[in-house]
């Protein structure tokens, strides 16, 4: 008996039942691959630091540790929460940097500057005798700062010692921003209003002061408040609304306008810049649209746009991590961006710092809680 013959309608119905088999069990592999590769699952809290709320709290890093400055009491503690030492000081606008093996605890009202190493032990003690607006060091413990009294301005530059090793007076415009490099190189940025018109001059000086070059921003106003050195000793140029990387030897090596307002900005010793972009032209109540990290490296190299749902309050980069937070959710970005992870946190976030490869510390509103991230293996 002759065998009845399928219509052609039902052999193209298998035939597009299967392609959607395929295509969606390629769909679930890759969600199963995403959920179980290796992304962050969870955190476990290795240890919590109370401190008292104070309008001069100063939380931060150091080496494998945290600083906390508060009450007049300098503390240092290690991530199982146990104080190691505290040293007491009255300071009355505090500042705290660190080094590769030290701690400057500096008054800014007053002018002073104390040096502690890692056993919270002052190595020594310094008077400028006048107000430090801002001061910066390095790995080797180098230090720059600037100062500024009426009409005088002056930049001081010491070594690890305290000793100062150069000095430059700025005689006209306003200091906006200084960097150091490794190799002791220095970056003024300096702002002048002339006719209405905003002139900004970023120079380059030697460990001892003497100028070596820069560049003026007079073509377009923009005023350039923040300085990054590379470690090959290109300087990153971060304007209000534009980028642009320079060197001594070839001056300008590109430059890149932004096409929305800085919010927010972090800088990687990796050589690259993770930049809170807002876009004012989305709505206030659209705010995964309106909201973005942007990342650029020295050699202009761009990731795409990572939109963010929510205000980010801050960034925090180290290694190949990148954490924006908001108010209590935090986004772990990897460094080319093509990774975003967000774990929601049941506190006001006020700041969070990397520590390690897996491990980074939070500080909420009354204390410090230092986390293990569980990563889920491949």
């Amino acid at each position: 008996m002759a065998r009845k013959r399928r219509p052609l309608r039902f052999k193209i119905f298998v035939l597009i039942f299967m392609c959607l088999m395929v295509v969606g069990g390629m769909k679930v592999v890759e969600l199963v691959q995403n959920f179980f590769g290796d992304h962050v699952l969870d955190f476990q809290k290795m240890a919590t630091i109370q401190y008292e709320k104070d309008k001069d709290l100063i939380v931060q890093p150091f080496k494998k540790e945290m600083i906390v400055y508060n009450k007049n009491k300098l503390k240092v503690f290690n991530l199982e929460g146990i104080e190691k030492w505290s040293l007491e000081k009255d300071v009355k606008s505090p500042l705290v940097k660190t080094s590769e093996n030290l701690i400057y605890l500096v008054d800014r009202e007053v002018g002073t500057i104390t040096a502690i190493n890692i056993q919270g032990n002052i190595l020594w003690d310094l008077s400028l005798e006048k107000p430090i607006r801002d001061l910066v060091c390095n790995k080797e413990g180098r230090i720059v700062l600037y100062s500024e009294e009426k009409d005088k301005r002056s930049i001081h530059i010491l070594n690890k010692e305290g000793k100062e090793t150069g000095k430059v007076i700025v005689n006209n415009g306003n200091i906006m921003g200084i960097a150091i490099a490794e190799n002791g190189m220095i970056a003024v940025s300096v702002m002048n209003v002339d006719k209405n018109k905003i002139e900004t001059n970023v120079a380059l000086y030697s460990s001892g002061g003497k100028l070596l070059g820069g560049h003026k921003y007079d073509q377009e106003e923009q005023i350039v408040s923040n300085l990054f050195f590379s470690q090959d000793q290109r300087l990153m140029n971060v304007g209000d609304s534009q980028l642009m990387v320079f060197s001594k030897e070839d001056r300008v090596v590109w430059e890149k306008k932004l096409a929305d307002a800085m919010h927010r900005i972090a800088w990687n010793e990796q050589g690259f810049l993770i930049m809170h972009l807002v876009d004012n032209k989305k709505s206030i109540l659209d705010t995964k649209n309106r909201n973005y990290i942007s990342i650029v490296d020295m050699e202009k190299t761009e990731v795409d746009p990572i939109p963010i749902q929510g205000e980010i309050r801050g960034i925090t980069t180290k290694g190949d991590h990148i954490i924006a937070f908001t108010d209590r959710t935090l986004y772990i970005i990897s460094k080319k961006g093509k990774e975003v992870m967000e774990k929601k946190i049941n506190n006001d976030i006020q700041a969070v710092y990397i520590i390690s490869e897996d491990q980074l510390s939070l500080v909420l509103k009354d204390k410090i809680e230092i986390m293990q991230i569980k990563y889920k293996e491949q």
